[in-house]
């Protein structure tokens, strides 16, 4: 029996080799594809993690909002620290002021009522003249006699004037005048009348009162020469820082008279 070769056409060669790298070309393609599928979901993910910082706030506002009541609490803390004072002590250290301003803090002459006057502002008075606040024509006066008051000192007095509230008893009714004079230059009747604000230290009648020295039997010579060196700023004794101020008004004049009654007592 014969045998025959088998022909193989070019063509049909060339299709398949075509078909072989098409067929390549596309498995590559979709390796690719693939590829890069892959890489940006992986990115992706990395990404998707990130944003959990801005919880932060929420820490830093937590502390005011409890530092607000703690300010608030020390804000009122001076008001519940005021206590009321010993009015029993004060009234131990109000004599000498009752030479002054009389013994239920009725005022007298140029000494002025007490009466009436709450604890608060009683002590609100006292601190200032302690601490040498100018409050009046009696800050020189007063200035003195506060200085050497404690904290307690003031409560106590300032609880005792407020007890007098406002109803004081009047002050003493003045004595019957006293007709004339022996002797001196001045006018008994003038400085009679002068003597109104001196009374209410040294006594109706210059007996004296407290730490307020008795004037009366002294010489009318001897008295106007106390009072021209307190009007001159001069040191008498420990009364001068309350007498010079009182004294600086006068004029020779009035010290003639002033020392003419007083003599006369």
């Amino acid at each position: 029996m014969a045998q025959h070769d088998v022909k193989v056409d070019s063509m049909a060669k060339v299709v398949t080799a075509v078909g072989a790298v098409l067929l390549l070309i596309v498995v590559g393609y979709m390796v690719q594809s693939l590829l890069n599928t892959v890489d940006r979901n992986s990115t992706k993910g990395e990404v998707a993690v990130a944003p959990a910082a801005p919880a932060a706030p929420a820490a830093t506002e937590a502390p005011a909002a409890t530092a607000a009541p703690a300010a608030e609490a020390t804000s009122t803390a001076p008001v519940a620290a005021a206590a009321a004072g010993d009015a029993a002590a004060g009234k131990a250290k109000y004599a000498t002021c009752a030479a002054c301003h009389g013994a239920h803090g009725e005022g007298g002459g140029a000494f002025p009522k007490l009466a009436g006057l709450s604890a608060a502002d009683a002590e609100g008075k006292l601190k200032k003249y302690r601490a040498g606040e100018q409050l009046g024509p009696m800050t020189s006066m007063m200035a003195p006699n506060a200085a050497s008051l404690s904290d307690a000192d003031i409560g106590n007095l300032a609880a005792h004037i407020a007890a007098f509230g406002g109803a004081a008893p009047a002050a003493p009714a003045e004595a019957a005048p006293v007709v004339a004079a022996a002797g001196g230059a001045g006018d008994v009747a003038a400085g009679k009348t002068r003597y109104a604000s001196c009374a209410a230290c040294h006594g109706m009648n210059a007996e004296g009162q407290g730490i307020f020295p008795k004037l009366a039997g002294q010489s009318a010579a001897d008295l106007a020469s106390k009072l021209k060196k307190y009007r001159a700023g001069e040191q008498v004794g420990p009364m001068t820082a309350m007498m010079a101020p009182n004294a600086s008004g006068l004029s020779d004049g009035d010290i003639d008279n002033l020392s003419a009654y007083i003599a006369s007592l």
